[in-house]
């Protein structure tokens, strides 16, 4: 009797928080996926710029360091 009671109650809580699910969610799943790849696309693109830019600033700063080695051996 007490797993008849205990699987009711599992049957009932899921049918509970589906229909909550269903009743509060903010918008369809096809459009909360699109929201989530268009937020993602987003993401790497600026990641990208960011990238580019931190990779053309330690170029540039090795470019001086290199450019000091070759003034400094040049003068010894």
């Amino acid at each position: 009797m007490k797993n008849g009671k205990f699987l009711a109650g599992v049957i009932a809580g899921l049918g509970t928080g589906v229909l909550l699910g269903l009743l509060f969610a903010p918008a369809k799943g096809s459009q909360t996926r699109k929201r989530i790849m268009k937020g993602s696309r987003y993401n790497v693109a600026e990641a990208k710029v960011s990238l580019h830019d931190v990779m053309r600033k330690n170029k540039e700063k090795l470019q001086h360091q290199l450019d000091q080695n070759d003034l400094n051996s040049s003068v010894m």
